[in-house]
């Protein structure tokens, strides 16, 4: 409608505006072709005033439309997420099972095949009694705390020593002389020439 009012405004100031020539030409009076040049001026400038209003509107409506249509997309993306992540299977933490051994298992184990030995029981967390012997800072870090494991020898001066490598915390709570269980991770065992197993070595140690 407003694109037709500015049509006929248009139509009418050009019409108005031959007019007025022609009564100037002729020497008429500029009376009416004047009124018809101002009516289509103003018709065409009310027209073009509600084209532009109406493309407004139309302008806002499409934002509206847009930015609901921007947020229900969202939306849906965050319930998508939502679900996907309440559906993905929660990792538990599963705590390593310590093997219960005695030195002199380990020993002889050993002493028999020392390959074998290391498949059995390097890298594992093993369980254990010992009496403390001597509790020092470590070189590295933490605390190193030894045991003496015993003589599994016709030498009574081969005897073998336990070597836990633990935390200062947990260290602190032990004494010289006491009975602890431990648990700790087997890193390696020194075997002499004669297969004297002298020390083995632990990290990881805690208390039971």
């Amino acid at each position: 409608m407003s694109a037709f009012i500015g049509l006929v405004g248009f139509l009418a100031f050009v019409v108005g505006l031959v007019m007025l020539i022609i009564s100037y030409i002729k020497k008429k009076s500029h009376k009416k072709p004047m009124i018809i040049l101002l009516v289509g001026f103003l018709l065409f400038v009310i027209g073009i005033s509600f084209l532009g209003d109406s493309k407004s509107k139309e302008s806002k409506k499409t934002e509206t439309s847009t930015s609901v249509s921007t947020a229900n997309t969202e939306k849906d993306e965050t319930k998508v997420t939502s679900k996907s992540s309440s559906s993905k299977p929660k990792t538990s933490s599963k705590t390593v099972s310590a093997t219960p051994v005695t030195f002199e298992e380990l020993v002889k184990a050993y002493q028999a095949n020392g390959a074998a030995a290391d498949d059995t029981y390097k890298g594992k967390v093993l369980e254990f009694q010992g009496t403390v012997s001597k509790v020092a800072k470590a070189v590295f870090t933490g605390t190193d705390v030894t045991i003496d494991a015993g003589n599994f020898t016709d030498n009574q001066f081969m005897n073998t020593t336990v070597t836990i490598n633990m935390p200062n915390d947990i260290a602190k709570k032990l004494t010289s002389g006491q009975t602890y269980t431990f648990q700790a991770k087997l890193n390696d065992a020194t075997i002499m020439d004669s297969g004297w197993v002298q020390n083995l070595s632990m990290s990881k140690g805690t208390i039971k």
